[in-house]
């Protein structure tokens, strides 16, 4: 029965959060049909925000299946800011190169060369993150 509430809540906090992004954010455009400086400043930055917290929700959920074992030795208070911070950081990763790759399409400059850079500039801070042990 816990298992069942605790999905129903992600699955209804991904919903709420593509609601409040889609709500928001739709057309971020003028009265005279011209696209706003402001508008989409404030859509790519309700984007990330919303990427951000429902991937970090989806891999907070997957963490507690597939990181049984490697959590075992820690504390269940311990364990809980494990996963949280972990799964946090790769959600706000995700959704900055989702986000950094849209606004390149978007701006007309994506090439597979800028893609690449992007997407190993994040991987080498997931690396300094799993390296750190401080």
């Amino acid at each position: 029965m816990g298992v069942f509430l605790f999905a129903l809540l992600v699955v209804f906090l991904l919903g709420l959060s593509a609601l409040w992004f889609i709500g928001n954010n739709l057309p971020p455009l003028d009265s005279s049909g011209n696209l706003l400086t402001a508008n989409l400043v404030y859509f790519f930055l309700a984007l990330f925000a919303s990427l951000a917290a429902g991937l970090s929700l989806v891999l907070y959920c997957l963490s507690f299946v597939l990181e049984r074992k490697k959590a075992e030795t820690l504390t269940r208070s311990e364990r809980a800011k494990f996963l949280i911070r972990k799964a946090l950081r790769r959600g706000l990763e995700l959704a900055a190169t989702g986000c950094l790759l849209f606004l390149l399409k978007l701006l007309g400059i994506f090439n597979p060369v800028n893609a690449v850079l992007i997407v190993l500039i994040i991987s080498l801070i997931e690396v300094y993150f799993v390296s750190n042990k401080s």
